[in-house]
């Protein structure tokens, strides 16, 4: 059961290390596919951690309070006006800031706290100022073509 916890500390880890290295200009529109692609990749991965730590403890865990059931109420909302008001859906579903960002972010918002149980900053902040700093070196080595 521990080595679990430690598991999914390390993969919320890599994933926050891996989020500023996604604004780095490799691709041709850097801005907003990059990062709509890995919060759909991060929520899909937790939504799967997930699904076998309730397995594997054959528990099924889900937080609501008042504030969980706001979230849900603005998700439920994005879908409902989805599915009613969009003429275009497949373009409403998968553009950055659409239906699909919302749907991701509020799997992230449930499933993530019953995941990480994280006890300090420090779990969340190194792995952010490594990728941080690997971020500077690229820029400044791309400002000086040293690419």
């Amino acid at each position: 059961m521990k080595n679990m916890k430690i598991r999914t500390i390390f993969v919320t880890q890599f994933l926050i290390f891996l989020l500023p290295l996604f604004f780095l200009p490799f691709t041709r529109d850097f801005v907003d596919f990059n990062k709509n692609m890995l919060l759909i990749a991060i929520s899909l991965i937790a939504l799967i951690a997930y699904a076998f730590k309730s397995i594997k403890e054959k528990k099924l865990t889900i937080q609501f309070g008042n504030i969980h059931k706001a979230i849900f109420g603005i998700a439920g909302a994005y879908v409902i006006s989805l599915l009613i008001m969009s003429p275009n859906k497949i373009e409403a579903l998968l553009q950055p800031g659409g239906i699909s960002t919302i749907l991701a972010l509020t799997i992230l918002f449930f499933t993530v706290p019953l995941l990480t149980p994280i006890k300090s900053v420090r779990t969340v902040i190194t792995p952010l100022l490594i990728s941080g700093v690997l971020l500077t070196i690229f820029t400044l080595l791309g400002m000086f073509n040293a690419l």
